[in-house]
């Protein structure tokens, strides 16, 4: 039973984002009440737990035992974001603004896409400043940038490992890593790469393992966006979202592709291939709830017989699965004409309509930070 009385954070505005926010209560029972109380997806009938998610879950020509091994093993680098602090360096037009040098808890989704040996010893996080400095590894993933907006905010990040049930919380399964900073971001695009420490060199090992595993199934570059975007291919596509809503352990979504547009390159306006190609932008009707910012989108796709001439070139392409560059970036606003502040398109809003980040890994916009 929920304690009412419980101090919880204003309501905020979700806007176009869909991060959770949560006061200064039990973050437990702050997010079982959030939980509770969603109207966007009332039951939340169509959020799977990943520990119930199977290959019937998935189409009937993708239940395929590679198809479905490929997708647990980037549910397994699917994690929670849990962050402490609203950076004073957000503009005034940020959907978390009004949140600006508060401390209360706002949580996301993301996806580690890889670990680096770390040079020397730590001094990277509070427990090796006080305590000296200890062997560690790089672990980077990827979120929105609404969801971690500055280092400042990546320090006070804590990232949840293998977060799949109530019981990994209690039994110790769960994992935490400390966020240090952002590696890069883009700005326009609502896309930034955290990185994080880890000092368990086993847990190290094991979270590079899924991220060799995973690239197995993600790297495929001949991807025709620009023919596969034609409304006859639409029906081809399924995505699945792998997502902490409301801050709550790891469930997926289904639904289906409503629209792929990709920008074309100003340097090669011409060219047919994703590398030469600007931002791609998602359109999918999938359930998503507040919590699943930042959270990987899995593109299934069908068999589709494409040929492409390319000189005296002829070439078959599908894409069983991809999951490379882009995470969960929000939600419209119904009832009016507008362009997505996330998304930059104008689109007649829908309630019911989720968007992608502006980004692929092509973009030639990243900024390092300094």
């Amino acid at each position: 039973m929920l304690n009412q009385s419980t101090s919880f954070a204003p309501q905020v505005k979700q806007g176009y984002h869909e991060c959770e926010i949560l006061g200064k209560g039990p973050e437990a029972a702050e997010s079982e009440l959030q939980w509770q109380a969603c109207e966007k997806n009332r039951g939340h009938k169509k959020f799977i737990p990943i520990k119930e998610f199977a290959s019937k879950h998935m189409p009937q020509e993708l239940r395929d035992q590679q198809t479905f091994d490929t997708f647990k093993t980037i549910a397994n680098l699917t994690v929670r974001l849990r962050v402490r602090y609203t950076s004073e360096n957000r503009p005034n037009d940020d959907p978390i603004s009004q949140y600006r040098s508060t401390d209360y808890l706002r949580t996301g989704s993301g996806l580690i896409t890889a670990v680096d040996a770390g040079q020397g010893t730590c001094n990277h996080c509070f427990e090796c400043n006080s305590y000296g400095g200890q062997k560690f590894w790089w672990v980077y993933l990827r979120t929105a940038r609404h969801v971690a907006y500055d280092n400042r905010e990546a320090k006070a990040t804590k990232v949840d490992l293998f977060c799949d049930d109530d019981i990994s919380v209690r039994d110790g399964s769960m994992k935490s890593l400390q966020g240090v900073d952002l590696e890069m971001f883009n700005a326009e695009d609502d896309f930034c790469v955290m990185r994080c420490v880890v000092h368990d060199e086993s847990l190290a090992k094991q979270i590079q393992n899924y991220t060799h595993a995973a690239n197995l199934g993600m790297n495929f570059k001949m991807t025709y966006f620009p023919m596969w975007g034609r409304s006859e291919f639409l029906n081809h596509f399924v995505v699945l979202v792998i997502s902490h809503p409301h801050g709550k352990p790891k469930m997926v979504t289904v639904g289906k592709m409503k629209r792929i547009e990709v920008k074309p390159s100003e340097e090669k306006d011409n060219a047919y291939i994703l590398e030469s190609y600007g931002p791609v932008f998602f359109e999918y009707a999938t359930p998503t709830c507040p919590g699943c910012s930042g959270a990987p989108l899995i593109q299934l796709c069908r068999p589709i017989p494409i040929v492409i001439r390319n000189g005296d070139m002829r070439s078959t392409t599908s894409r069983p699965i991809c999951a490379d560059g882009w995470v969960h970036s929000g939600t419209s606003t119904p009832g009016r004409d507008a362009t997505c502040k996330l998304c930059l398109w104008p689109q007649r809003c829908s309630n019911q309509v989720n968007y992608s980040c502006v980004v692929n890994n092509f973009d030639p916009h990243w900024k390092l930070v300094k």
